[in-house]
């Protein structure tokens, strides 16, 4: 399980300049549903504007199964300290979530993302991508 996935860094606006995500917070909004990062140096909302069907909150000590194995397919086991949001093409998680909808959900329209915090594992599995908005620490 877990060995064929590959977890991409998602940053198409090739943000740079953010380190040290530590923590994640969900707010489900009118029009969207947004996480908002905190890192170190910058605070980072991740809005997604598109149907979230599912998304998971975790421990990361709960996930360890999942980003061990792609620690050890990067030869880095700092791999996610680097960046906070991925993308996962050959997602077990989409595969369960369409098992467990009894063909509601195809998995071919989902996308899964994955937000990595020092503490936290949130998965997201939406109809679409996200539109990241940076913010400095103390706005």
């Amino acid at each position: 399980m877990h060995e064929n996935q590959n977890w991409i860094v998602y940053n198409p606006q090739n943000i740079e300049g953010i380190s040290g995500a530590y923590d994640v917070e969900i707010l489900r909004e009118e029009d969207s549903l947004k996480f908002t990062v905190y890192c170190e140096n910058k605070t980072v909302d991740v809005y997604f504007r598109c149907n979230v069907p599912m998304y998971l909150y975790s421990d990361e000590g709960m996930r360890m199964a999942a980003y061990i194995p792609v620690q050890e397919k990067n030869n880095d086991k700092h791999y996610f300290n680097k960046w906070f949001l991925y993308k996962v093409e050959n997602s077990d998680f989409i595969r369960w979530a369409a098992k467990e909808s009894c063909g509601f959900c195809f998995e071919e329209k989902l996308f899964h993302f994955c937000i990595i915090t020092d503490n936290d594992v949130v998965d997201i599995l939406s109809m679409g991508e996200p539109e990241i908005i940076i913010k400095d620490t103390n706005s």
